[in-house]
């Protein structure tokens, strides 16, 4: 298994509707040859951005349990990173868990 490559963007909130329109959606839909062609057009209207690659040994450590994490946390924490390093004033995030209650609030100690 490769790594888990998780990004945020800071873009004016006038801008949103420009993902839209670009045909931004979760990355897991697209072809690589469109999430290629979308991250250069995305880049040329963020403000800022973030990118982080999880290693897959990083991955295991949370899958395993190891210091109460598991994947959903993991993910939470280095969302958090992203967006503790953007500084936005309005988050919109693609929650990895059914549990989006649960994830909001673990997230949200996360924040700071």
């Amino acid at each position: 298994m490769g790594p888990l490559i998780i990004a945020g963007i800071l873009i004016n909130e006038e801008d949103s509707a420009r993902l839209k329109t670009m045909g931004a959606k979760d990355s897991k839909l697209l072809i690589h040859k469109k999430r290629v062609a979308l991250s250069k057009q995305i880049l040329k209207i963020a403000k800022n951005h973030k990118l982080l690659i999880v290693q897959p040994d990083e991955i295991d450590y949370a899958v395993h349990g190891h210091d109460g994490l598991n994947l959903n946390w993991l993910e939470a924490r280095k969302t958090a990173e992203i967006i503790n390093h953007l500084r936005p004033d309005k988050s919109i995030i693609d929650c990895p868990s059914p549990n989006t209650k649960s994830y909001t609030i673990y997230l949200f100690k996360k924040i700071y």
